[in-house]
C-alpha cells in the first residue's frame, strides 16, 4: 500500500466498513473485467473473512463464475471533501476494503440458511430465519477471501 499511513489495522474498523456499506463490487474475469454491484452478508470465522450472496439461478454472472471462480472485490464510502495547503492536496474523506478470493457455491441447506441470515443482518440489521422453501428459491454462494486490506482518510488521522 503506497499510503501506508492510511492503512487500517483494526478489525473493528474493517467490520464497521463492511457493515455500513450495503453494496460490494465484485470483479470477474471475462474478455474485459466484468464488475457488478451486489448486496452482501459477511462473517469472520476466526481470521477468515467470508462474504455471502444470493441470486437467480442463471445469468452472465453465474456463467463467468462457473468458468473462473477467482474474483476481486471493493466496497467503501465517500465522506466530505477536504482541502490541504494546495489545490493538489484536496480530496475526499473515505473508508474502503478491497481484496480477492474465490467464489464457492453452497449446497448444504444449513449453510445456505446461515448465509441468508448473514445477508439479512448486514442489509437490514435484523435477525430472521428462513424456511427450506425460501432457501430453495435462490442460488446462494460465498466469496472466501484470500487477501484483503482496508484504507481510510479521516480528519483526525486516527487509524
Amino acid at each position: 500500500m503506497r499510503r501506508n499511513e492510511r492503512e487500517i489495522h483494526s478489525r473493528e474498523t474493517i467490520e464497521k466498513i463492511l457493515t455500513e456499506n450495503k453494496t460490494i463490487f465484485i470483479g470477474m474475469n471475462d474478455e474485459y473485467p466484468y464488475v457488478l454491484p451486489l448486496s452482501h452478508g459477511y462473517e469472520f470465522i476466526e481470521d477468515q473473512l467470508i462474504f455471502y450472496f444470493h441470486s437467480a439461478f442463471e445469468g452472465k454472472k453465474l456463467e463467468l463464475l462457473k468458468k473462473d471462480n477467482k474474483v476481486g472485490f471493493a466496497l467503501g464510502n465517500e465522506g466530505q471533501p477536504t482541502f490541504g495547503d494546495t489545490n493538489c492536496a484536496a480530496g475526499y474523506l473515505f473508508s474502503s476494503v478491497i481484496g480477492f478470493g474465490k467464489i464457492e457455491f453452497i449446497s448444504d441447506i444449513q449453510e445456505q440458511k446461515k448465509a441468508l441470515v448473514s445477508l439479512f443482518k448486514t442489509q437490514f440489521n435484523q435477525e430472521v430465519s428462513f424456511t427450506d422453501e425460501e432457501v430453495g428459491k435462490v442460488l446462494i454462494y460465498k466469496l472466501v477471501v484470500e487477501e484483503y486490506s482496508g484504507k481510510q482518510r479521516t480528519i483526525n488521522k486516527s487509524y
